[in-house]
């Protein structure tokens, strides 16, 4: 078991500096000891409450069966992940083999109007002449966002996200 403590802790001897993590194997016995400040459980909801890892990330929020999938992503069309919570959001995007420069931008939108070019990664034509390479693209898209990709020289596979 892993609890976060305030960074004061006193016992009955004067003041103990806290400024970590405890952990404890087990069950542990504390005795003499006053907690300082305010102690909370559950989910952050003051400005001044560290958040729990689910509320800032998908991570680990889903437990077991296979990771759910976008479907067909269509180059240059937008694409909405999920309505209710975050994703990442992982696609392969495999080049053509041409001896062309292949290229995939990825771009992320609140309103599915106005898109922000996040990043753009591109494969020189020297290399997409050995045959089909295919490179993951990362994308983390919010509750509700639309995330869209736009490829040349390459097609886009089908994402997983958690």
């Amino acid at each position: 078991m892993s609890s976060t403590v305030p960074d004061t802790l006193q016992d009955a001897n004067g003041l103990v500096r806290w400024g970590g993590t405890l952990s404890t194997g087990g069950t542990q016995t504390f005795t003499n000891v006053v907690v300082t400040g305010t102690t909370t459980t559950g989910n952050a909801t003051a400005a001044t409450m560290a958040p729990n890892l689910a509320q800032i990330s998908p991570l680990f929020t889903i437990t077991s069966g296979a990771m759910p999938t976008t479907g067909s992503i269509s180059s240059g069309t937008a694409f909405q992940v999920s309505t209710t919570e975050d994703a990442e959001l992982y696609v392969p995007i495999t080049t053509d083999g041409t001896n062309n420069a292949a290229t995939a931008a990825v771009a992320i939108s609140s309103d599915d109007v106005t898109f922000s070019t996040l990043y753009t990664m591109s494969v020189a034509a020297a290399l997409n002449t050995i045959g089909a390479v295919t490179l993951p693209v990362h994308l983390r898209v919010p509750a509700g966002w639309w995330g869209k990709i736009t490829v040349a020289h390459a097609s886009i596979g089908t994402g997983t996200y958690y």
